[in-house]
């Protein structure tokens, strides 16, 4: 996908031409190249960023968002081999299944706790109520971050997510000076945090990753800064996202609300289908082509950038039968919303265990819940890059 392509309101349109004419997907491992392709994830490169040299953008600004490129770089989802490879491994390290699954009783307790909030009002804003400050305190959690700094920690991640769409924004200079002070902002902590526990491990991801050894040595603090703020973006911003997005879904579908409702056991098969089905983040980290490749039968020219279109992918009908039904019984299904290859999403894991965890709880809570008909219907952000509802005003009375 060369270019911008739809408004987000229109996305599914746009995803499906692009399945239709281009090309379609293949199932991981087969389709994937088992050998190296010179395609190179690219954060935002000089061919990413038209803000990068235009003449109304100041210069300090573009300096910063450099510095800002120049340090993602260092980060698990923008990181090429061999220095992902190394990466990888430590992350990998502390991120194992069993310290993911140890927090399900967990998530389950906050995911009630939240829901209390929505009873109490007879119904509300699911997105600022629920899902957003579910994965939020799920990933602080999990990260290791003390509860009075979450409030502060989750504004400096939304001001340093800003960032990835900026370049269709009409203000982005102040929202790349406002990342930028996010981020300085946030390695003044981490950096406090990270000593912390260097002299007092605890049971958390931070003091695991600190403690992660390999071949190469241990994660510098910069990496595990880096990392962390990857972390704790990706486990706000595409779960929340994915939480909301799968519950206008369910609304929108009472008869596969009513399947869910009837029988939680159906948790797994539902949590995949509605990532296949309305995604958060359609668009995947454009790859830099390093020279010319021939992809799913398109030659990509050396200093262009394809755009994986997971959310075409997910719905290709040479994949998946009758992709345009949300199916909740849905098996295999092999959606891509986690990515594939070596940049498979490190948090899959917890995500998938959140919205396990949030739709039956929500369903088993609220047996008549629906849209909110005095509000506004929901409308979609308009960002090409991450799916997310502005709002999602519901009743539960």
């Amino acid at each position: 996908m060369p270019g911008r392509g739809g408004t987000a309101q229109r996305q599914h349109p746009h995803q499906r031409r692009v399945g239709r004419d281009d090309h379609r997907v293949q199932p991981v491992g087969s389709g994937v190249p088992q050998r190296p392709v010179p395609l190179l994830p690219c954060a935002a490169g000089e061919r990413a960023d038209p803000l990068r040299g235009h003449p109304r953008v100041p210069q300090a600004d573009r300096d910063r968002r450099a510095a800002f490129e120049a340090l993602l770089g260092k980060a698990l989802p923008f990181a090429n081999p061999p220095y992902h490879t190394r990466l990888r491994k430590l992350v990998s390290k502390a991120f194992t299944p069993r310290m993911v699954e140890a927090m399900r009783p967990r998530i389950q307790q906050i995911t009630e706790g939240l829901l209390d909030r929505i009873e109490a009002g007879g119904g509300g804003d699911l997105l600022a109520e629920v899902t957003y400050p579910l994965p939020a305190t799920v990933v602080m959690e999990f990260i290791g971050v003390p509860a009075p700094e979450h409030a502060r920690m989750t504004q400096l991640a939304t001001r340093m997510m800003a960032l990835l769409g900026a370049q269709y924004a009409t203000d982005a200079p102040a929202i790349a000076r406002g990342a930028h002070e996010a981020m300085n902002e946030f390695t003044g902590y981490l950096t406090g945090l990270i000593a912390q526990r260097r002299s007092a491990p605890q049971s958390d991801l931070l003091s695991t990753l600190i403690a992660a050894d390999g071949p190469d040595g241990r994660l510098t603090d910069e990496e595990l800064i880096l990392n962390c703020m990857a972390m704790l973006n990706a486990g706000l911003e595409t779960t929340a996202n994915y939480l909301g997005n799968g519950t206008l879904a369910l609304l929108r579908h009472p008869d596969q609300m009513r399947v869910l409702r009837d029988d939680p056991g159906l948790a797994e098969y539902a949590a995949e289908e509605l990532l296949r089905y309305d995604g958060p983040a359609p668009i995947m980290t454009p790859q830099l082509a390093a020279e010319d490749v021939v992809v799913g039968g398109q030659l990509i020219k050396e200093g262009q950038l394809l755009y994986p279109v997971v959310g075409a992918a997910n719905r290709d009908p040479a994949r998946f039968p009758d992709p345009e039904r949300l199916d909740l019984t849905r098996k295999p299904n092999g959606q891509l919303s986690f990515g594939f290859g070596i940049h498979f999403c490190v948090g899959a894991a917890l995500a998938r265990i959140e919205g396990q965890t949030y739709f039956p709880a929500l369903l088993n809570r609220f047996p008549h819940l629906r849209l909110d008909p005095d509000a506004a219907p929901p409308r979609f952000r308009d960002d090409p890059l991450l799916r997310g509802l502005e709002a999602l005003h519901v009743r539960v009375d």
